[in-house]
């Protein structure tokens, strides 16, 4: 699912030229802001999963099929997040973007750093960041 918030410097055409149909399309004909843009998403959305992104988001390989299977595997869990890392120009580096995962950890988050993973419980003061993995 893409959302185009009326952009208008060829970013949807080329989504478009790289995925073609295997996205579901919604063309905003001006900025319509970032929550009315998701919203538009959410509703759209017809899976079991909501993962809510941003266009910098860069995900490890297997963070959506490892959070599905961590989210079916305890009832109790509702929104899985990641860690996010900084961006120079258009290379993604290793280096947390400052005051993202810090000090506050997720409770039973399983991914600890890129490509390492954990199952044992951590704690945060509140779900925040650039995405989540909503079940």
């Amino acid at each position: 699912m893409v959302i185009d918030n009326g952009s208008q410097d060829g970013s949807l055409e080329r989504v478009k030229a790289r995925y073609g149909k295997r996205c579901k399309y919604i063309e905003n004909s001006e900025n319509r802001g970032y929550a009315v843009g998701m919203n538009q998403g959410i509703e759209s959305a017809a899976g079991e999963f909501i993962v809510p992104l941003n266009q910098d988001v860069c995900l490890h390989e297997d963070f959506i099929s490892e959070c599905a299977r961590r989210i079916l595997q305890d009832e109790k869990i509702g929104a899985i997040g990641g860690r996010v890392y900084s961006w120079i120009g258009d290379e993604l580096t290793d280096v947390l973007r400052k005051g993202e995962g810090e000090k506050h950890f997720f409770r039973k988050r399983f991914q600890t750093y890129a490509g390492e993973w954990t199952e044992t419980e951590t704690w945060v003061l509140g779900a925040a960041g650039a995405f989540l993995f909503f079940g």
